[in-house]
């Protein structure tokens, strides 16, 4: 079994080199592939059972975290709130604490999700759109 703890997604500056910066403060890192599903059933298909092939992939990462408004790596003149309202696609990169691994995609915020309950911290929730293949290790 392997600890997540310690697993980090960074922040492209589209730079050649390109340098990758820590996102802050983040608790929760969740990938989500998929792929879509084609179905070619037809009248004579074996056994009567319907025949399926794989077909385009697909892919986001939901994280979640503390939100800090003034965090160079959140705010709206360089952080995640400027890349949603500008709508940029960057390559972000998810250091996994395991060997070395990881996953670097050109992606997009989709969602970005600022929480202020009363009697807790302010917190941070979004997803980030895969806009193109991954590098995956």
């Amino acid at each position: 079994m392997d600890v997540a703890f310690g697993t980090l997604l960074q922040r492209g500056d589209g730079g050649s080199p390109e340098n990758f910066t820590t996102v802050a403060e983040l608790a929760n890192i969740e990938p989500s592939l998929s792929k879509d599903e084609i179905e070619g059933t037809h009248h004579t298909s074996p056994g009567a059972w319907k025949q399926f092939k794989p077909g385009l992939k697909e892919g986001e990462i939901a994280f979640e975290g503390n939100y800090l408004p003034t965090d160079p790596t959140h705010n709206a003149a360089l952080g995640l709130l400027a890349d949603f309202n500008t709508g940029a696609i960057r390559n972000y990169k998810i250091l996994f604490p395991v060997g070395g691994v990881e996953w670097i995609a050109p992606m997009f915020l989709r969602e970005f999700n600022p929480a202020a309950p009363v009697e807790d911290k302010l917190g941070l929730s979004g997803t980030f759109r895969l806009a193109g293949q991954p590098t995956l290790e």
